[in-house]
């Protein structure tokens, strides 16, 4: 299987073989079931979380982890404390509410007037200025309260 993430990439350059070797030696090593990996890297890129969802390949997305490039494609420095919990959160569940391949610009107007500084909407070099609304909150799992309304906002590419 030939992987092309940037998750892959770091792993091959800190010695493994290749994905399933890193997570195998570093779950053993820290004695845990579950690994997450957080990499940040000089560049120009787009931050991305590669995570794992119930119907998905386990044999190639069982590492999930999150890339952050300091710089975005050509638009300067990235906002790193909230892109970096931002990317996280997707790890944990949570949905973008901006407009991207898998949500409309109408769910993210929705979400721009009922959650305005949701930190899945939206990104700001003050992290202090971000939320975490209740549908975030649901999705990770912080929040038992759920609204029927939620699904509006469910991602194209999201399976219920």
């Amino acid at each position: 299987m030939k992987e092309l993430t940037g998750v892959y990439r770091v792993m091959q350059k800190r010695g493994y073989s290749n994905s399933k070797q890193a997570a195998r030696k570093l779950k053993r090593k820290y004695d845990t079931d579950n690994l997450q990996v957080l990499i940040f890297t000089k560049g120009n890129g787009r931050p991305y979380a590669l995570r794992y969802a119930n119907g998905m390949n386990k044999k190639k997305y069982f590492l999930e982890g999150v890339l952050i490039y300091n710089n975005y494609l050509n638009a300067g420095p990235v906002p790193i404390q909230s892109v970096a919990a931002h990317e996280m959160l997707h790890i944990y569940g949570a949905w973008d509410l901006y407009n991207t391949y898998s949500q409309s610009k109408d769910r993210q107007e929705k979400a721009r007037n009922k959650w305005p500084n949701d930190i899945m909407l939206r990104v700001d070099h003050d992290i202090t200025l971000l939320e975490i609304n209740e549908l975030t909150a649901w999705l990770i799992g912080w929040s038992r309260y759920y609204n029927e309304e939620f699904e509006w906002f469910r991602p194209s590419d999201y399976k219920k």
